[in-house]
């Protein structure tokens, strides 16, 4: 009779953070994982199709909290400037914390495949908040400026430099647009 391990799907998302943490992405391996969960390397695959899975649902749930942080301080921001404020500040904080991850993975075989679905949806993510933070403006030119804004912001969290340090920027682009983006 099979052994039957309660949350196994959750234990092996913690033991994979912890090894993430330790010891960094390459070793991440289904051995590693089973041995800390003590189960049989192949029970892994019941839970996660491969390595990139089970990185890809750590970064997301981490991704999902920092979306309701940022939705949470956006409804009580009292401007523009402080609304995309609050979207750079929670995104550099993911950023920084997944840096290491994603210098690791940038480096293996799989990146690519992952990388261009993750950033579609970071962006898209992104610019919902963003608009948000504009408030009432031309929808297109909203959306647009949005995606733009989105792309920025990760450019310079991704590069370790903070909003704040460019927010003059963005300060000129709302006076020559007469404050309304």
């Amino acid at each position: 009779m099979p052994k039957i391990i309660e949350n196994l799907k959750e234990r092996i998302i913690e033991v994979s953070k912890t090894i993430l943490e330790e010891q960094g992405y390459n070793a991440l391996t289904s051995r590693a994982i089973s041995s800390r969960c003590g189960v049989a390397s192949g029970t892994i695959y019941n839970y996660f199709e491969s390595k990139e899975m089970i990185v890809g649902t750590i970064v997301y749930d981490d991704w999902k909290n920092v979306l309701k942080g940022i939705d949470c301080k956006l409804e009580k921001a009292l401007s523009k400037h402080e609304g995309i404020s609050v979207i750079a500040e929670e995104l550099e904080g993911f950023c920084a914390d997944h840096e290491k991850l994603w210098r690791e993975y940038a480096v293996s075989k799989r990146a690519t495949s992952y990388y261009d679905k993750g950033h579609n949806m970071l962006i898209e993510a992104l610019s919902k908040r963003v608009e948000k933070a504009l408030g009432g403006s031309d929808g297109d030119q909203k959306d647009r400026t949005a995606a733009v804004l989105s792309e920025a912001l990760v450019a310079l969290a991704v590069h370790g430099k903070h909003y704040r340090d460019y927010s003059d920027i963005l300060d000129k682009m709302f006076d020559t647009h007469g404050g309304n983006i």
